[in-house]
């Protein structure tokens, strides 16, 4: 680790103090580990995608992004093209920063960099949905798309009753989905519902309790959906979440490696990933346990 660092900076990120950061991070690598580092500035996703994905053969041990979740999970996703994949770090500069989280790393940059003094390292699993991978969570119905510019405040602040208050628009305007879902080899189960979530970590879309029994190694994915088609029925289950009451006979909550999801009602029904438009339905989702080894800096 540290041998040979590429550092990904996403420009837009940080209120565009991306790049300043790298260069901070970069000094820091070498004062205290002697590292060699390159710095690269990212033009688009795909550049992204395509540096860690062809890290490791140009010889980086380690690679660290500089960016939000969005940039997070194509880093995750080319790093996930390595035979041998570096070992991955990051400075979280978005909204949510829900792996940031999920580790309890600070998300105050400055600190984070300062940190990196002293580090050690966890194995995390990472989410496969189709052909593709996803490190935080996959979520479908109309209203996930508006939750995500939910201020992190209000999420920190109301928990669940945030999706409501800024959805409301959107959960009067959006028609209930009748869904199968499979986990693993278990029974097929059907579900009329307006939210489904399913999450590798406790931490969703900032808000740290969502689905708090779940962990970032556990090699599990957790599922938790709305029952019923009214929008009364997702608000009723939303104050059940708040108050600390959730029943299963507002919500259906399931944990398994692996779990199918497909439409019954014949829309094409787009699933939300990471907070970026994702696949059609159907999907197959899976958990692939300790997928990659991240760096945690404990600084000193």
């Amino acid at each position: 680790m540290f041998s040979k660092v590429l550092i990904v900076c996403n420009p837009s990120a940080g209120k565009g103090e991306s790049p300043r950061y790298g260069e901070l991070l970069a000094k820091q690598l070498k004062e205290h580990y002697r590292a060699v580092c390159h710095i690269k500035i990212s033009q688009s996703g795909e550049d992204i995608y395509r540096e860690c994905m062809t890290a490791s053969n140009r010889g980086y041990d380690t690679v660290i992004c500089l960016g939000g979740d969005g940039t997070l999970t194509l880093a995750a996703n080319g790093l996930m093209q390595n035979s041998e994949r570096p070992i991955f770090g990051f400075i979280p500069l978005g909204t949510a920063n829900d792996l940031a989280r999920a580790l309890k790393l600070s998300l105050n940059p400055n600190q984070l960099i300062e940190q990196y003094s002293n580090v050690r390292t966890q194995f995390i699993d990472v989410g496969r949905i189709n052909d593709e991978y996803f490190i935080n969570v996959v979520a479908l119905g109309a209203l996930p798309d508006t939750v995500m510019n939910t201020s992190s405040e209000d999420k920190e602040r109301m928990g669940f009753m945030a999706y409501v208050r800024e959805g409301v628009q959107t959960f009067f305007d959006q028609d209930a989905m009748e869904l199968r879902i499979r986990p693993g080899e278990g029974e097929e189960l059907r579900l009329t519902t307006n939210l489904v979530i399913v999450g590798l970590t406790n931490s969703v879309g900032s808000f740290q309790q969502m689905i708090p029994h779940a962990k970032v190694d556990d090699g599990l994915i957790h599922l938790i959906a709305v029952k019923g088609q009214t929008t009364l029925d997702t608000i009723r289950a939303a104050v059940d979440y708040k108050l600390d009451t959730p029943t299963q006979e507002r919500y259906l909550t399931l944990s398994s490696q692996k779990i199918t999801i497909e439409q019954v009602d014949g829309m094409d029904r787009i699933v939300n990933v990471d907070g970026n438009s994702g696949p059609v339905l159907p999907v197959e989702l899976e958990a692939l346990p300790s997928a990659l080894q991240v760096i945690v800096p404990q600084g000193e």
